[in-house]
C-alpha cells in the first residue's frame, strides 16, 4: 500500500474494508467447500459399502464406531479425495467432517463404548 500515492490511498481507503471483508469471506467459503467435499467423500464410501443410511442409526453404537474406523483405514491406504496419502492431521479433519454428519442427526458414534476403534486407528496413523 505504501507504493500508492497518499491522495489515492485516501480515496481507496473507503473501499479497502470491502476488499478485506470479501477476502475473509472467500477464505471461509473455501473451508466450507473443503468440509463439504470431505463429507461427500464419506457418503461415497458408505454408498460403496451398500449402507442405506450413512449414519447407521439402526446399528449398535460399537458397530458404527468400527465402521468409522474402517473409513480411517481406507483413508490411510490412500483412498482420499486426491488419491494420495495424507498427514494424520488432515486425516483427523476427514474424520471430524464425517462425524459432523452424525452430530447433526444426534446419532452417537463414540460415547460410552468400551473399545474406541476410531481412536485406535487415529493413533496408529500418527505413528
Amino acid at each position: 500500500m505504501s507504493s500508492i500515492p497518499s491522495k489515492s490511498r485516501a480515496y481507496l481507503r473507503r473501499y479497502s474494508n470491502l476488499v478485506g471483508r470479501e477476502a475473509r469471506r472467500s477464505t471461509s467459503t473455501k473451508q466450507n467447500i473443503t468440509r463439504q467435499s470431505r463429507q461427500e467423500h464419506f457418503l461415497r464410501f458408505m454408498k460403496a459399502g451398500h449402507f442405506a443410511d450413512p449414519c447407521m442409526e439402526d446399528l449398535p453404537l460399537a458397530t458404527r464406531n468400527f465402521i468409522l474406523a474402517t473409513y480411517v483405514a481406507s483413508l490411510c491406504s490412500g483412498e482420499t479425495l486426491l488419491g494420495i496419502h495424507i498427514r494424520s492431521r488432515t486425516l483427523r479433519h476427514y474424520i471430524s467432517d464425517a462425524c459432523s454428519l452424525f452430530r447433526l442427526r444426534k446419532v452417537p458414534y463414540k460415547n460410552g463404548i468400551i473399545t474406541d476403534y476410531i481412536d485406535i486407528m487415529l493413533k496408529a496413523a500418527k505413528r
